[in-house]
């Protein structure tokens, strides 16, 4: 994306129009800012102002978003299923293996078929269709820490909430070099209590899952579920845990290999299961790519991904305004929100137009007088410290420029940080370490506020 800066001078010599307008020097104008927990009203008759005000308003509970998104998540994932399904029948019809119907699925145990095909041979070419199967259907997640998935904006999906990352790390088996890219979320995360346990907490759960998974893998769980015990419903369960695509694959592969009499024309057999979209190739080609694809397949490619995001993208509304024609040559779509003066003008504006609430213990005189009293406990709603805006802004230029430097997309100042900057201000208004911030769990405007900063 191009970048235009716009000196004082040029600015007001292009808007300098607008300030003459009827508009703004003689008409009578209502505004109002209506937000998620009051609106503001503002009105005035040209530049002299009549009222200003804030209504706090107390709005039903609405449904939750993120429940939708997990339900469109799931119809998604049914959809992709179906598709891969479908594809891999034609496949198998191709080279000759059975597709074995609802019954004859029902009456064997995926895993067990495919513990022995690891450890011994199948007797059929049927077993080995659904030992294809089930891995085809239970591929893992594919989730890259730089590109990040189409499936949300964490491994876990959308939620930053600690108690669903620790969740999924409970289950999920990782690859040794997930480790460093998994750290860097620690500080991104919602936790009911303390951050900096809730911090710990996660650092330590992420640990026990790399160990484990470097103790285990998908055979170790195979075997475990197959030697547990005879009767099937008493069996250590096969199902969720979460392996990576990559050991999928590398499982499904060495089944395949030790069963290669039973399929003719193995190679090319190999390579449509495996075919996998290009991220670099041009659109046409991804495309072409992900409409034959098997188990690597998705519903959009990257590049598909990208047309979508920039056709989401806005029209700026000051284009003509501000004279861009030729300085942006010829776009008139919006910067992405992920650009660093987008990105910096989001944080100064949200920062310095949030208030919270700060709880302010009581603190008590050298010597008490003779009715004994002291200054009461109170909370006061206080906009963000100047010096904060000043600090978070200075430490995200630096994140900015270092993560340049590496290659690597640049995140945003995390909510630890802008917290940890707010109480070393604290000071700066209310006596000495008497000053804190109330918990999000007991104030909805501070709940509200790292929601948002989130």
């Amino acid at each position: 994306m191009s970048t235009l800066f716009l000196k004082p001078a040029d600015l007001d010599a292009k808007t300098k129009h607008w300030k003459h307008d009827p508009f703004y020097q003689e008409k009578i104008v209502l505004g109002l800012d209506i937000g998620l927990r009051g609106i503001g009203v503002y009105l005035r008759k040209g530049t002299e102002e009549i009222a200003a005000a804030s209504l706090r308003i107390d709005l039903p509970e609405a449904k939750p978003l993120e429940q939708r998104r997990i339900y469109r998540g799931s119809r998604h994932s049914r959809k992709n299923l179906r598709q891969r399904r479908h594809r891999l029948k034609s496949l198998f019809a191709a080279h000759g293996l059975p597709w074995a119907d609802p019954l004859e699925m029902s009456k064997n145990d995926p895993f067990i078929l495919r513990h022995r095909a690891v450890t011994k041979q199948l007797a059929s070419p049927e077993a080995l269709a659904i030992c294809i199967r089930s891995c085809v259907d239970r591929r893992g997640f594919d989730y890259d820490i730089l590109q990040q998935s189409t499936s949300g904006e964490y491994p876990w999906g959308d939620s930053s909430q600690g108690k669903d990352a620790l969740h999924w790390l409970g289950t999920t088996y990782l690859l040794p070099e997930m480790g460093p890219g998994l750290r860097e979320f620690a500080a991104e995360l919602q936790w009911k209590g303390k951050p900096e346990d809730g911090e710990a907490l996660y650092l330590a759960a992420l640990e026990s899952a790399l160990e484990r998974s470097a103790k285990s893998d998908i055979e170790a769980v195979l075997e475990a579920h197959r030697g547990s015990q005879k009767h099937n419903n008493l069996r250590l369960p096969a199902r969720g845990y979460n392996f990576p695509r990559a050991a999928v694959e590398a499982h499904l592969r060495k089944i395949i290999d030790r069963h290669q009499a039973m399929i003719p024309d193995v190679a090319t057999f190999l390579d449509t299961l495996f075919l996998k979209p290009d991220p670099h190739a041009p659109p046409a080609e991804a495309k072409d790519t992900k409409d034959r694809a098997i188990f690597h397949y998705n519903r959009k490619t990257p590049q598909e991904m990208k047309a979508l995001w920039d056709r989401k993208r806005k029209e700026c509304p000051y284009f003509d305004e501000l004279g861009l024609t030729t300085a942006l040559e010829g776009t008139r779509k919006c910067g992405s929100s992920s650009a660093w003066p987008i990105r910096k003008w989001n944080l100064v504006e949200f920062l310095s137009t949030r208030l919270l609430t700060v709880s302010v213990a009581p603190f008590k005189k050298a010597k008490k007088s003779a009715a004994g009293q002291s200054v009461a406990t109170g909370k006061y709603r206080v906009p963000v410290p100047t010096p904060v805006i000043a600090l978070a802004l200075r430490l995200a230029y630096e994140d900015q420029q270092n993560f340049i430097a590496l290659g690597k997309p640049v995140p945003d100042t995390t909510k630890s940080e802008v917290t940890t900057l707010l109480k070393t201000m604290l000071n700066d208004r209310f006596p000495a370490n008497q000053a804190s911030l109330v918990p999000g769990t007991k104030d909805e405007t501070n709940q509200a506020f790292f929601k948002q900063l989130a």
